[in-house]
């Protein structure tokens, strides 16, 4: 039997990675501005930014998007009140397709986001810099993962032919097997947890009254954040109240110990132990570090 093998097109083809970047900055943070002769966009992780284009000022908010064509001009500034945390994706490609993205601002999918997300988490393990080091113009590789330059270059294009086709190409409609209306139940389900953690964010809930306050079993909770997240529900909360911590130093006057009493914690040592553990630096070195970015940009 002959088998016919069938050409695969590029659509979108990244042939370099210029830079991967997650920054934390204060809510006074201004880049004054470039111009390059590649791609580069701006996605807005947390709070709020505002982004110049060349011609016009957008404001950015949690899960809006901008790209930047090669040559054009782009500056942005926190708004002096949210510190914003932003992924910066610079590359180059010359695939046709990417006329669509010129001067292109719109919003991320929670399933976008997620492909973002592990690019973030395969660049982290890939590169030696830190990824918050705005000055960094060239990214050194060591010892990375099998195949992780691939992976990233995947998860790249992937992101990118999902954004053409979610805004550029109209679907037909599709038959949903059940399965699909499974997801999108644990998606609300999830969405549900995560605000209640969110407005509990200063307090310490045990799994208990989570599942209580949500009407959810705790064998339910456990599978969701272990599928979903890869950890548990207390560590996941410990997380964001960590995350919540670190914008608090970054967009007020409040001290340390202020910030911990502010989030409920007893001990200002425990706080720093956990703020460490999940940070790899002290309070006093993290806020150090975005002050000294602050400057240096200024």
């Amino acid at each position: 039997m002959d088998y016919t093998p069938i050409n695969i097109e590029k659509v979108i083809d990244i042939e370099s990675l210029i830079t991967v970047h997650y920054f934390e900055y204060r809510s006074d943070f201004v880049f004054k501005g470039e111009h390059h002769d590649f791609w580069e966009f701006l996605y807005v992780d947390k709070g709020e930014v505002d982004v110049f284009n060349g011609t016009t000022w957008h404001v950015l908010k949690k899960g809006d998007i901008i790209f930047h064509a090669p040559g054009e001009f782009h500056s942005l500034r926190a708004n002096g009140t949210i510190a914003p945390n932003l992924i910066v994706i610079s590359f180059i490609c010359n695939s046709p397709a990417m006329e669509y993205f010129v001067h292109r601002k719109t919003s991320c999918t929670s399933y976008q986001a997620g492909i973002l997300a592990n690019l973030i988490h395969e660049a982290r393990n890939t590169f030696t810099c830190s990824l918050d080091d705005p000055f960094i113009t060239k990214m050194t590789v060591i010892s990375p993962d099998y195949g992780s330059m691939q992976l990233i270059k995947n998860y790249l294009e992937h992101f990118l032919l999902d954004q053409y086709r979610k805004n550029f190409i109209k679907k037909p409609e599709v038959y949903k097997p059940s399965s699909y209306h499974h997801e999108i139940t644990d998606s609300e389900q999830l969405k549900k947890v995560i605000t209640y953690l969110e407005e509990n964010i200063t307090k310490h809930p045990s799994v208990k009254e989570i599942c209580q306050d949500n009407f959810i079993s705790y064998s339910r909770l456990k599978q969701l954040f272990k599928q979903y997240y890869h950890t548990t529900i207390l560590e996941y909360h410990n997380s964001m109240r960590i995350t919540y911590a670190k914008e608090l130093l970054r967009s007020t006057p409040l001290n340390i110990s202020e910030i911990a009493d502010k989030l409920g914690y007893n001990s200002i040592h425990y706080f720093s132990r956990q703020f460490k553990k999940q940070t790899g630096m002290s309070p006093t070195e993290y806020s150090s570090s975005v002050m000294l970015k602050s400057e240096l940009s200024k």
